[in-house]
C-alpha cells in the first residue's frame, strides 16, 4: 500500500511541472509602442503603470493605446434616516488600439462593485482606494487577454 502511495504521489507531482505564468511578457505576440492616457486620472493610469512590461520592443506586432476611463459611484440603498447604506462603484474603461497598418479596434471593459457604508469615515475612504484598485487590476488583467488574442 504504501509503494502505491509513493507512486501516486510521484507521478502526481511529475504532471504538476508544466507550470507557465499567464501574464509572461516574452511569449506575448505584440509590444505596445505607446500608452496615451486621455482622462489623466488614477485608474487610467494604474492600468498604463501596470502595461509597462509590455513596452519593451520584441521585433513583434507594435500596438497604440488610448486609455480612458470613468468611475461612477451611486447609493444603492438608505437607511430610516435617509444615510447612505450600499454602494456600488463602477470603473469603465475604454481603450483604443490603433496597429501599425493605422487600423483600429475599440474595446470596453467595465467592472463593479458593492459595499457597505463604514462608520469610520477614513478607513471608508482607503477601503474605497483598494477596491479601485482591485478593479483596474481587473481590468488590465481582461484587457492582457484580448491583446493576446488580436
Amino acid at each position: 500500500m504504501r509503494k502505491i502511495l509513493i507512486i501516486f504521489s510521484i507521478i502526481f507531482l511529475h504532471s504538476c511541472s508544466g507550470y507557465q505564468p499567464i501574464f509572461k511578457t516574452q511569449e506575448a505576440n505584440f509590444y505596445i509602442a505607446q500608452i496615451t492616457n486621455v482622462t489623466q486620472d488614477q485608474i487610467s493610469n494604474q492600468i498604463r503603470n501596470s502595461l509597462k512590461p509590455y513596452t519593451k520592443n520584441n521585433n513583434k506586432q507594435p500596438l497604440t493605446l488610448e486609455l480612458k476611463s470613468k468611475k461612477n459611484e451611486k447609493i444603492l440603498s438608505k437607511d430610516k434616516k435617509g444615510n447612505p447604506v450600499v454602494f456600488e462603484l463602477k470603473i469603465e474603461t475604454d481603450v483604443k488600439i490603433i496597429f501599425k497598418d493605422k487600423s483600429q479596434k475599440e474595446l470596453k471593459f467595465s467592472k463593479k462593485f458593492n459595499y457597505n457604508n463604514q462608520s469610520n469615515k477614513f478607513e471608508l475612504k482607503q477601503y474605497k482606494d483598494n477596491i479601485e484598485k482591485n478593479l483596474a487590476n481587473e481590468i488590465f488583467e481582461s484587457l492582457i487577454f484580448k491583446l493576446r488574442s488580436i
